[in-house]
Order: structure tokens, then sequence, then C-alpha cells
């Protein structure tokens, strides 16, 4: 489990903080869930699959899909992300053009997991 959650930091800051039009800001997560259907043993092949779903005006949702070579799904992790100046340490509005989300609906609500 600590592997996938350190997965999903690195595969943000790989994919995402290209893209940051902002200095000293960086992606943190602040809610996350895990649906276990089976978890992959050691020297099992996998492949993850990333899709940015949603943001709204301070978090943006992305789900982590985790299956087999068989296409069977394993684990798939919703979380919710912000993006934070380090600065002033405060929370940076999102707004597709800044930080590159162009590809994510944008939707007002909230959502708990």
């Amino acid at each position: 489990m600590s592997i996938l959650i350190s997965y999903m930091m690195d595969t943000m800051s790989h994919l995402l903080d290209p893209c940051i039009k902002i200095e000293h800001a960086g992606w943190v997560v602040v809610n996350y869930q895990f649906d276990i259907n089976k978890l992959p043993k050691f020297d099992d092949q996998i492949t993850i699959k990333i899709d940015l779903c949603y943001y709204n005006r301070f978090f943006a949702y992305i789900k982590f899909l985790v299956k087999d070579l068989q296409e069977n799904e394993l684990v798939t992790i919703n979380s919710q992300w912000i993006l934070f100046d380090l600065l002033s340490r405060r929370m940076i509005e999102l707004d597709s053009a800044k930080v590159g989300i162009s590809d994510a609906q944008k939707n007002s609500k909230i959502t708990a997991f």
C-alpha cells in the first residue's frame, strides 16, 4: 500500500508540475480512498491508469486504476488534491490555463469519499 501511495505522489509531481506556471507551488493529497478487489503479489505485472476526473475552484479529483495483464481491476484509488503555495502556505485557486488541467471537466461540487 505504501508503494501505491508513493507512486501517486511521484506521478502527480511528474505529470502536473511541469505544467504549473506558478513558482513555489506543489501538489498535496488531502484525501484518498482505496477500493481493493485483489492486491497484486510480488512479481505480478500490472498497469496503472491515471485519470484526471474533474476539478473545482480548489480541488482536483484524480483516479488511479491498477489492472493486471488480463485487464482485471485490482485496485481503484480515488484522490483529492490541492495546489499549495509553499511560501504563503495557502491553497492556490485552480485555473486550467495556470496548471495545465484543461483535459478535465470543471465541477463546482466538492465530492466526499
